[in-house]
């Protein structure tokens, strides 16, 4: 923010090159070349300017000039159209006459043959179907090409046919068919195309393959070579008898870009043919003139930065480069605005000037403008003195509230962690009580399992019997373990100790006999009763004769 400004930069947009020279008239050319001819003009197309003229705003027939309005349309509607297919008629064909590509009746052809016997043979047939083809009819088109002209500011100019034939109430200016020029050499088709020596026109329905050469003669490899220059392109070049000859060229070197227009010349040879044409002659002689005449110097390029000059209240950028008598600019800067210019002089003499405008777009930064604002009020001595008091006041508002705010979070603390304690101490309460409970819950349920297991226990390991009762007999108690006695163990007379489940004893001795177990033979087995107390015997170790005793 140094000293509430920024900078932006600005170059040269308007204006790279500058001719060492200023338009003049033909006569206060040193030098330059005799034109006989009714009319030339010398314009440079890089800078716009006329470096030599002649009779340009005298009223002229415009001859081949027309031809080139009528190509101006005509490629126009190529653009929108295409590349359409065209059939030729009659009464297309009723007025046509002087140069022609010898178009028949009832014959179709690509739009694009016509455009090449247009602008190449300089054919006045091809210009009437294009005519018609364009416009609907030839009169319609006509009213076209008036209202072109108007468009393009040729102020001095009317049209009554399409080709150019002589007609009283038709008329130009050399200044108009200049403008016209200028709009064509943009169309870079028609640029290639009348720039082209020889062209081939496809076989049609009627017509077998067809080759035409330019009709103007500057351009390279042409039917004559008397007046061919290096690097011409185009434009047109034709002849009536009212007219005379008119050319019309442009030609591109390294270091100009220029376009000749002659009109009204004249043949000075005695041959039959013509050989010595005034105005191809002139046209040669103005650009050779010309370019050694005049050049295109660059004087400062368009990236060269001239100065630097503040700007305020500006956002953005940081810079500016501008050569003008003012040190500061205020925001915003538009994009291409003007502020200054440059004037170039040659030996003590102005002969140009160029714009010095924005590069680029500035905002205005209202920050900077309230802050400006801020600062011219209390740049005065009073404001000061109030300025220091509200910044005091300001300060001491700030910590006083800061020390409110801050006593206020120190009590909200304390509250809240005072109840935090309080419903910890009470949840802790809780769990002692619920831990309890739990606790004598589960020693009730291991007294009930204790019981339960004591009980089964005794049932299992009782004094009971296990003599699976006979039938008819009485039922043994409720209370009493009953087991039958398995299969294995009738085959064997066998019982396991402890019922059904337990593993047999291990056999006694045959010397061994228990005498306290009581037996029982019953169907042809014993079967014994015995106490958890008291041991099996082997029925095979007892004598067969021996009772059992009861218990």
């Amino acid at each position: 923010m140094k000293q509430n400004c920024t900078r932006f930069l600005c170059t040269l947009l308007a204006a790279v090159f500058i001719l060492s020279f200023f338009p003049v008239s033909a006569a206060s050319f040193e030098g330059a070349p005799e034109v006989t001819s009714t009319a030339a003009v010398v314009y440079n197309l890089e800078t716009g300017d006329t470096l030599f003229s002649k009779n340009i705003d005298g009223r002229l027939d415009p001859a081949s000039f027309t031809k080139l309005m009528t190509a101006l349309l005509a490629f126009e509607y190529r653009q929108e159209k295409g590349n359409v297919n065209v059939l030729v008629t009659e009464e297309m064909l009723s007025s046509a006459g002087g140069t022609s590509m010898k178009l028949h009746a009832g014959e179709t052809l690509p739009f694009d043959s016509l455009l090449s016997g247009l602008v190449v043979q300089n054919a006045n047939d091809a210009a009437l179907v294009l005519a018609s083809t364009v416009g609907g009819n030839i009169s319609s088109f006509v009213d076209q090409m008036n209202d072109r002209a108007k468009a393009l500011g040729m102020e001095n100019t009317y049209y009554s046919n399409p080709t150019g034939v002589d007609s009283a109430t038709m008329y130009t200016t050399l200044s108009d068919v200049l403008v016209l020029c200028k709009a064509l050499y943009r169309v870079n088709d028609f640029m290639l195309l009348s720039e082209t020596a020889k062209v081939t026109i496809p076989a049609t329905n009627m017509t077998g393959e067809r080759v035409y050469t330019n009709k103007n003669a500057l351009v390279p490899y042409s039917y004559v070579t008397d007046y061919y220059i290096e690097g011409a392109r185009g434009m047109v070049a034709g002849y009536t008898s009212r007219a005379g000859y008119c050319v019309a060229t442009v030609r591109e070197t390294r270091g100009s870009k220029n376009l000749v227009i002659v009109s009204g010349g004249v043949d000075r040879s005695e041959k039959q043919n013509g050989t010595d044409i005034s105005s191809y002659r002139e046209v040669k002689a103005l650009l050779e003139w010309a370019e050694e005449k005049f050049a295109v110097r660059e004087v400062i390029p368009a990236s060269k930065i001239i100065c630097e000059r503040r700007v305020r209240l500006a956002s953005g950028v940081d810079h500016t480069q501008i050569q003008t008598n003012r040190e500061t600019y205020t925001a915003p800067i538009i994009e291409g605005t003007t502020y200054g210019e440059m004037k170039v002089f040659y030996q003590g003499e102005e002969i140009g000037k160029v714009p010095l405008v924005a590069q680029s777009n500035i905002g205005l930064s209202r920050w900077l403008v309230a802050w400006d604002a801020v600062s011219a009020f209390f740049s005065r001595g009073p404001a000061r003195v109030v300025l220091i008091l509200a910044i005091c006041a300001a300060i001491f508002y700030v910590l006083y509230l800061f020390y409110v705010l801050w006593d206020q979070y120190r009590r909200r603390t304390k509250e809240r962690r005072a109840m935090v304690a309080e419903l910890m101490a009470i949840e802790n309460k809780r769990m002692q009580k619920v831990r309890l409970q739990e606790r004598k819950e589960s020693q009730a349920r291991m007294r009930k399992m204790r019981s339960a297991l004591r009980a089964g226990f005794q049932v299992l390991q009782g004094e009971a019997d296990v003599i699976e009762p006979a039938r008819g007999r009485k039922q043994m108690p409720p209370h009493k373990a009953v087991a039958k006695v398995p299969e294995k163990y009738r085959a064997t007379n066998r019982i396991p100790q402890g019922g059904q489940n337990s593993a047999p004893q291990r056999k006694k001795s045959s010397g061994q006999r228990n005498s306290n177990v009581p037996s029982q033979r019953r169907n042809g087995s014993e079967v014994y009763r015995t106490s958890s107390s008291q041991r099996q015997v082997n029925p095979q170790n007892r004598r067969p004769n021996d009772n059992l005793r009861k218990k």
